[in-house]
């Protein structure tokens, strides 16, 4: 009980600061819809380690990341459509240069939005599950 408590605290910490990291994302205005949102995306993060037993596949960081990110994903299309005041918009990456390394700028699509969101949920909460 203290472990789930735990993890639903942490992911809950790691989700907010990943959404607010992306600009395509837009959270809603009401504090009870994002608490709700957020523990949403926590809840479906914590249900990819008993669905990985459940399939009887190892528990492991490889593991739990690619089924997390499957789950996010379409996690934040059903939260897109459901609830209100959350929305997932085009943004626009204004691209970096590391010397001769140079990405350039680009529009992020609402889908491509929402795989970076799930993608780099699942790898944050994978790695404290890992580190735990």
């Amino acid at each position: 009980m203290k472990e789930t408590f735990k993890s639903l605290y942490v992911y809950t910490l790691i989700f907010y600061l990943i959404l607010t990291l992306f600009e395509g994302v837009i959270l809603p205005d009401n504090v009870v819809y994002v608490l709700a949102t957020l523990i949403i995306l926590s809840l479906v993060m914590m249900l990819a380690k008993p669905f990985l037993t459940f399939l009887t596949v190892k528990v492991n960081f490889l593991t739990m990341f690619l089924v997390g990110s499957i789950l996010l994903f379409g996690s934040m299309f059903l939260l897109e459509s459901l609830m209100p005041g959350f929305y997932v918009e085009e943004g626009v990456f204004s691209g970096f240069n590391f010397g001769s390394i140079v990405i350039r700028e680009f529009e992020m699509t609402p889908i491509i939005s929402m795989v970076c969101v799930s993608v780099a949920g699942s790898f944050m909460c994978s790695l404290f599950h890992e580190l735990d």
